[in-house]
C-alpha cells in the first residue's frame, strides 16, 4: 500500500511540475508579448515624428526653392509664371504651418510645463524660432507676389 501511495505521490509531483512549468512558460510569453508591444508602440511613434521633422525640413527647403524661382521671374520679367509659383508657395508655407502644429503643438510631450529644465526651453525656441520666421517671411513674399501678379 505504501508503494500506491507513493506512485500517486510521484505522479502529482509530476503533475504539479508540468503545471507550474506551463505556467512559468505561459507568463514567459504573455510578458515577451507585451514588452514588444510596448516597444514596437514607442518606435512608431518615434518614427511618425523623425518622418514629419524630415518632412518639415523638405517643405522649408521647398518655400526657399519657390522665394528663388519668383525672384527669377521677377528679374526677368516673366510675369505669368508667378501665378503657378505662387500657388505652391501658398501650399507649402500651409503644410509647414500645419506639419508644425502637428509636431509641437499636438504632442503633450513636446509642449513645454513651468519644469522645463532650461535647455529644453532652449532647444524649443532654437526650433521655434525659425519656424516664424520662415512662416512670415513666406507670407510677406506672398502678398509682394500677390501685388506685382495684379500689376
Amino acid at each position: 500500500m505504501k508503494s500506491l501511495n507513493s506512485n500517486e505521490i510521484h505522479k502529482n509531483i509530476k503533475k504539479f511540475r508540468i503545471l507550474a512549468i506551463s505556467f512559468a512558460v505561459f507568463i514567459a510569453l504573455l510578458s515577451s508579448v507585451m514588452i514588444i508591444r510596448t516597444t514596437s508602440s514607442l518606435d512608431n511613434t518615434s518614427a511618425t515624428k523623425i518622418i514629419l521633422a524630415g518632412r518639415q525640413r523638405a517643405l522649408a527647403q521647398r518655400i526657399f526653392t519657390d522665394a528663388l524661382k519668383i525672384d527669377n521671374a521677377v528679374r526677368a520679367g516673366d510675369w505669368d509664371s508667378l501665378e503657378p509659383v505662387l500657388e505652391e508657395l501658398q501650399v507649402t508655407t500651409n503644410d509647414l504651418k500645419s506639419g508644425h502644429t502637428q509636431l509641437y503643438q499636438g504632442s503633450a510631450s513636446l509642449m513645454l510645463a513651468d519644469a522645463d529644465s532650461s535647455e529644453r526651453r532652449d532647444a524649443f525656441r532654437d526650433i521655434e524660432l525659425p519656424m516664424i520666421q520662415m512662416t512670415s517671411s513666406s507670407e510677406e513674399l506672398q502678398t509682394l507676389t500677390i501685388s506685382m501678379i495684379r500689376r
